[in-house]
């Protein structure tokens, strides 16, 4: 589906997209706002920038099991999309995926989860509930940056890096659970955390 294919078709409340689509261009469906709810079929790979912003009635939409490039803000302005379950199967989450999703509220990982790219969840603002699922080894530059929600991180051992950047500006990040395997840190990975006083080293 091309870039800006169906940009602001307000009228547009639903689609039925085939089995045999794997890419969704920049701002495909951008203001689409008679969208209530989206079925992405698993054989997508590839979702550009801001393809579903401005979709502020968009309540429902899945993860593509296959889904592994992303570009910038593809859910930024999605007011009522307030969560999200990654399936089973998915081993990582590509950089940008989430990335200004501004109304993202609680996310649930896999537990098959390896790796969340560099800036996955960055300014994603009110978000607060996210499970860190044991096998998870890597996180990403800036990938919870500006997450100004998260309260606490309890990351499993199985954790080996941490790159830069990775909880810079999460505000209200108090407790931290350092991982038993981590061997691998980035710069900045909680500056200006201004709560943290509490981090527990095993």
């Amino acid at each position: 589906i091309g870039y800006k294919a169906f940009y602001n078709c307000v009228s547009m409340t639903e689609m039925s997209l085939p089995n045999s689509l794997t890419t969704i261009e920049g701002t495909a469906f951008s203001g689409c706002t008679g969208f209530t709810s989206i079925v992405l079929p698993d054989s997508v790979k590839a979702i550009g920038s801001s393809a579903f912003s401005g979709c502020t009635n968009l309540e429902s939409i899945n993860y593509p099991a296959s889904w592994s490039s992303a570009g910038s803000s593809i859910f930024y302005g999605c007011s009522k999309l307030t969560d999200m379950t990654v399936p089973e199967g998915v081993t990582a989450i590509p950089a940008s995926a989430f990335e200004g999703a501004n109304y993202l509220k609680s996310v649930t990982l896999p537990s098959t989860l390896k790796t969340i790219g560099s800036y996955a969840f960055e300014d994603c603002k009110v978000l607060n509930t996210i499970n860190f699922p044991d096998g998870l080894t890597t996180i990403g530059y800036k990938a919870f940056c500006g997450c100004i929600g998260i309260v606490s991180a309890t990351l499993p051992d199985t954790v080996t890096t941490i790159s830069g950047s990775a909880f810079s500006g999460c505000t209200k990040l108090s407790n931290f659970d350092y991982p038993m395997s981590w061997s691998t840190a980035g710069s900045g990975i909680f500056n200006g955390c201004s709560k943290l006083t509490n981090i527990t080293v095993p």
